[in-house]
């Protein structure tokens, strides 16, 4: 019998993607325009089956390489990758619990500043640590946090800002940055929407002490489920990545037991395999790696296509600003734009839940723009959350935004129908 080989297998494989998904034309009206969506081709799928070969079911060599190409293509001296976007955020906040970190080590009742115009997964694990979140307000039309106000909020209990880059759009980095320092606090990028988003320069992601990121499906890049943490301090690297191992202490901690993790001593505990009650196993699998090395290979690609798209719809509804708020870049930024964010103004001839069932009716996908938990929501515990002044364009966003597609997958063409329909509905 003759054997087969590898690269036969590849070619089989690509050959087998490009029969199952032929190409067609866009049909207005009858094709969903997704407002998220993956995209991919055979590449991925001959990454997937190379790595399927070599029948590693969890974490190796393929999830090494990505961390490495991650933290090289963010600017950051590592990446740890996790099993989602929310296990990431989990780790990086748990991380600033560590005692190894002394006095700067966060306690039940300290304070972290955030939105709440956000995911859940950002606020999510404050509360799970006994933290009390307090919430700043938001400005329009970046949905970004509003930073003048960072002044009602910081207290003698404050340790650290947690925020995320809202749709691919970055935070006023500069500022947050310099209040944080100022006042001796933590900060946490969020930037699971914002990978291959750019501030002044340099990549978000690349500012915080700690940064997150996102890999599932509608992110800028996707290996199915994922995540990682991403950080150049060798002392948190090290506390992340025992908190991912189940609360092992890595082999290196052991060569810098003064600036990190010291082994715990006992008969029977081997170097590497001494446990603490605090830890999880968060890893991803090395076929997700795989798949998310192509796709880190097409991230430049795809930020390109994003942002042009982002500009073809902003010319393209101008003319509808006297009832819609269009989006604006954050000064100093190129964002890696997620989704297209539209708000409805007050005066509007045409309500937001009245425009997004006319457009799912016409095959315009569209999401809600994370409002995250509200206040109602967290009122069980009077002292569970602080707000630092009134979140008005908060509830504006709750009540009068959402967001349509723009990501790589879709064409000028489907573009294009989604301007043009908006525009109809609102002259009809």
């Amino acid at each position: 019998m003759n054997s087969i080989r590898r690269d036969q297998i590849m070619e089989l494989s690509a050959l087998y993607y490009r029969e199952q998904r032929p190409e067609h034309s866009f049909r207005p009206g009858v094709d969903m325009i997704t407002a998220s969506g993956k995209v991919f081709d055979e590449q991925e799928l001959v990454s997937l089956m190379n790595a399927s070969l070599d029948y590693c079911l969890s974490e190796g060599d393929q999830a090494a390489r990505f961390e490495r190409q991650l933290a090289m293509t963010v600017g950051v001296r590592y990446s740890l990758l996790l099993n989602s976007g929310t296990s990431a955020n989990l780790l990086a906040l748990s991380a600033l619990t560590s005692p190894y970190l002394g006095a700067r080590a966060l306690h039940p009742g300290d304070e972290i500043i955030t939105t709440s115009n956000k995911f859940p997964s950002t606020v999510i694990p404050i509360l799970q640590h006994g933290l009390i979140p307090v919430f700043v307000d938001v400005a329009l039309p970046t949905y970004s946090m509003e930073t003048e106000l960072l002044d009602q909020a910081v207290t003698a209990k404050t340790k650290a800002i947690m925020v995320a880059h809202t749709l691919g759009n970055p935070f006023d980095i500069a500022y947050v940055k310099e209040f944080a320092d100022r006042h001796r606090l933590w900060l946490i990028e969020d930037a699971g929407d914002a990978l291959g988003s750019m501030y002044q320069g340099q990549p978000a992601g690349s500012f915080g002490d700690l940064a997150t990121v996102s890999f599932f499906p509608g992110q800028q890049i996707t290996m199915g489920e994922g995540g990682a943490v991403l950080t150049s301090s060798s002392l948190l690297k090290q506390i992340v990545e025992s908190l991912r191992d189940l609360g092992k202490a890595s082999p290196h901690a052991y060569k810098n037991a003064g600036a990190g993790i010291r082994e715990t001593p006992g008969r029977g505990y081997t170097e590497g395999n001494a446990l603490s009650p605090a830890g999880f196993h968060l890893h991803a699998a090395d076929l997700q790696a795989g798949i998310g090395l192509t796709q880190l290979r097409k991230l430049a690609e795809f930020t390109r296509k994003r942002r042009e798209h982002y500009m073809f719809l902003y010319h393209a509804l101008e003319p509808l600003q006297y009832a819609l708020y269009l989006p604006e870049e954050t000064p100093g930024s190129e964002p890696s734009w997620l989704g297209f964010p539209l708000t409805v103004k007050e005066h509007s001839p045409i309500g937001r839940n009245e425009l997004i069932q006319s457009l799912e009716e016409h095959r315009i996908g569209t999401r809600l723009l994370f409002p995250g938990p509200s206040i109602s929501q967290l009122d069980y515990r009077a002292d569970s959350y602080r707000l630092a002044g009134p979140l008005t364009n908060t509830d504006t966003v709750r009540n009068r935004s959402f967001w349509i597609g723009l990501h790589p997958g879709l064409t000028e063409e489907m573009l294009s129908y989604s301007a043009g329909v908006i525009h109809k509905l609102f002259t009809m």
